[in-house]
């Protein structure tokens, strides 16, 4: 495994996602469904779902170089599983990371903080098997699945789950002419359903408002909505990323596709605040993953599995 210290490694992660956003792959332009990685991409090492940030970076890269396949590995992976990585390929960076409890060293107080490696992975499709593909690394068939249910279902079952679940926000669809949750009153707020352009631009434009609520004192107490400082300001904009995110996994949860036709734009927009800050991404994406999960789970807090 390669190592380096978790500012490389912040940065690394960074570089990659803003070249593919400046290259016009959206993180919004969802080709995989399901925060958990259930049809997302997996380690051929522990045949687990890849969590946080890699999901993204994985289908980023597997979207703008056409791979098919959800399975990645170290070289040493894929040369356990019979197969070796083709002479010229490149590799794609994931990160491996956790809280660890270290003592401050000008105070001696004992403190919290985000540990991080990263380690370098190939797609199934950038290595040669003796036999071709395995049938293991093949890619998923979701022809039956789409065809089983009914997306917009599935968003309306993700949001009832929640606002009707465990200490709910409040909820209105009241006419309004703007999208909001509101932490003094924790409450959200939504124009009327015809107001959209689509059942997948609510729905989308709902999970982000209710992504912010998951940040509420009483459930998992961000930073960004509990100790609000003012618009555009660095707190602000990670807990907007957190938000967006959030509606990504659960647009995906629910099988909405390529929804919000100004992404590409808006991802740009965030491109200064990413290199300002090289861990805004990672941390975002690791708290989305709590907030939808969340959500998912009909409001029970849950901490997130990390990769193997």
């Amino acid at each position: 495994m390669t190592t380096k210290t978790k500012t490389d490694a912040y940065q690394l992660i960074t570089d990659a996602m803003l070249a593919l956003i400046e290259a016009g792959t959206c993180p919004w332009r969802k080709t995989w469904q399901g925060t958990d990685g259930d049809n997302g991409a997996i380690s051929m090492s522990s045949g687990k779902p890849y969590s946080g940030i890699n999901p993204w970076i994985l289908a980023l890269t597997a979207m703008s170089k056409g791979f098919t396949s959800r399975h990645w590995g170290t070289f040493k992976a894929i040369q356990a599983n019979g197969g070796k990585v083709r002479k010229g390929e490149k590799s794609t960076a994931v990160v491996f990371w956790k809280w660890i409890k270290t003592e401050d060293k000008d105070t001696g107080e004992e403190k919290v903080i985000p540990f991080l490696r990263f380690f370098r992975v190939f797609n199934a499709e950038q290595a040669e098997w003796a036999d071709g593909l395995p049938e293991a690394f093949q890619p998923l068939d979701l022809t039956d699945e789409v065809d089983e249910f009914d997306p917009i279902e599935q968003a309306e079952a993700i949001a009832a789950g929640y606002l009707e679940g465990r200490n709910p926000p409040s909820f209105a669809n009241d006419g309004r002419d703007s999208a909001f949750y509101r932490p003094s009153t924790d409450s959200v707020s939504m124009p009327e359903r015809s107001a959209f352009e689509g059942a997948g631009e609510y729905y989308s434009t709902l999970f982000h408002e209710l992504g912010h609520s998951t940040g509420h004192a009483d459930r998992l107490n961000r930073k960004g909505v509990t100790n609000f400082d003012r618009f555009g300001s660095h707190q602000y904009s990670q807990e907007e990323l957190v938000a967006e995110f959030t509606a990504c996994f659960l647009c995906g949860d629910a099988g909405i596709v390529d929804t919000r036709e100004n992404s590409a734009a808006y991802m740009r927009g965030w491109a200064k605040k990413l290199k300002e800050d090289k861990k805004m991404l990672v941390m975002a994406a690791s708290q989305a993953v709590k907030a939808a999960r969340m959500i998912r789970n009909g409001g029970l807090k849950e901490e997130p599995k990390q990769d193997a």
